[in-house]
């Protein structure tokens, strides 16, 4: 009977740990306020240490998005389809975008390969989902939170 206890308790903590809709929903929201906002980084603390590669360094990241026109991109959140996988450890965020606006960056890192796909929006046309791209949330077990680059 402890053991049972004991495992129930370390799921409790593991699962506490994890990502939800609302928390992925408000980190989608803080990195594209960052790095259309003009942020210092540009939202670069908000993307995860992994997917960092996909840009040469900070500063390579920090020139796109000072180059990107962020007035003509737009975003919103769709009303509905966001969801979390893996017991939240990857949260769907879907998004309503001006696609022909979107920086080119967003949608194919300068670091991308064929065989490793690098992209911060992945744009659809699925026409069951809500909005037309989503970009993916990743909650570790140790607490690590951030944007996950990645694609088909």
């Amino acid at each position: 009977m402890g053991a049972i206890a004991v495992a129930l308790l370390l799921g409790a903590c593991i699962s506490g740990l994890r990502g939800d809709v609302d928390a992925a929903r408000s980190l989608a929201i803080e990195y594209f306020e960052a790095i259309a906002g003009g942020a210092p980084d540009r939202g670069w603390s908000l993307i995860l240490p992994d997917s960092l590669r996909a840009y040469r360094d900070q500063a390579q990241y920090i020139d796109l998005a000072e180059a990107a026109d962020w007035e003509a991109f737009s975003w919103n959140l769709a009303n509905d389809g966001h969801y979390c996988e893996d017991a939240g450890a990857f949260c769907v965020v879907r998004l309503e975008v001006a696609s022909a606006a979107v920086p080119s960056f967003l949608l194919e890192a300068p670091r991308s390969a064929p065989d490793d796909l690098l992209r911060t929006i992945q744009m659809d046309d699925d026409p069951v989902s809500p909005g037309n791209a989503e970009v993916v949330v990743y909650f570790s077990i140790n607490g690590e939170r951030g944007i996950l680059l990645g694609g088909g």
